[in-house]
């Protein structure tokens, strides 16, 4: 009996400290992916645009919804509409990343935290596009972009629950 006591306490201290590895090169992982995705937004975001030389600022929240509704969908709305979407799209990794637990573990980040770190980001990118005029600083474009960041991490937590639930019910069978 003592040795498989020996031998149970050596496998388990196996396998948790497997597991700790596994989870450390998963959060290196993510870690990486974050400043790959980051930079890239950087880049299409500010780097690779022009300078207009001139400062532009559109104030007036959901102006590309008010501008979709009154134009003809074939001439300017598709336009207007993938804009929209890209804005959604654009920050949506980000949230995905932050939902994921082993990004940052032990934390238990919430989504009014996403939200306020989708806001700053966004936010961010928005400011640099206006002291650099590369771009024109949007109101629409903070509100679609924190809505992206939101909408990716709600993808990412609803999934890993869906997953837990799935693994929880198969455990449960073989009780």
């Amino acid at each position: 009996m003592l040795c498989d006591g020996a031998a149970t306490r050596i496998l388990t201290s196996a396998l948790n400290g497997g597991i700790y590895t596994m989870m450390k090169k998963v959060n290196i992982t993510l870690w990486i992916l974050l400043s790959v995705y980051l930079s890239v937004v950087f880049y299409f975001t500010i780097v690779s645009r022009e300078s207009s030389g001139e400062y532009k600022l559109e104030l007036q929240p959901f102006k590309t919804i008010i501008d979709f509704i009154n134009v003809d969908y074939d001439s300017h709305g598709r336009y207007i509409l993938r804009e929209v979407l890209v804005n959604i799209g654009l920050l949506m990794p980000f949230g995905f990343l932050l939902g994921h637990p082993s990004f940052l573990p032990g934390t238990g980040i919430r989504l009014r935290e996403v939200v306020f770190l989708g806001f700053l980001t966004s936010l961010m990118i928005e400011t640099l596009q206006l002291i650099t005029k590369t771009g024109t600083f949007e109101v629409d474009d903070l509100i679609y972009n924190t809505l992206g960041c939101a909408i990716g991490y709600l993808i990412c937590t609803s999934s890993l629950l869906k997953a837990i639930l799935r693994r929880g019910a198969r455990l449960n069978r073989y009780k």
